[in-house]
């Protein structure tokens, strides 16, 4: 995944809860006491909030290449 991605929120639960098509907007390395993780900053194109989700909260719709 990489920034202009168009995504699907597949995750379920989330709070607030989110679902729809979204754009990848910022991918950042995010580091704390268990390791490192990558975040997705995503627009979503419905609300235009920006979210950040993990990799595997996302399916990609259209790839930006």
């Amino acid at each position: 995944m990489q920034v202009g991605d168009l995504v699907k929120v597949v995750a379920k639960g989330l709070r607030p809860q989110i679902d729809g098509l979204a754009l990848i907007t910022r991918v950042q390395e995010q580091e704390d006491s268990r390791g490192t993780t990558i975040q997705y900053w995503a627009c979503m194109v419905k609300s235009g909030h920006l979210y950040w989700f993990r990799e595997h909260q996302l399916e990609v719709i259209n790839a930006s290449r």
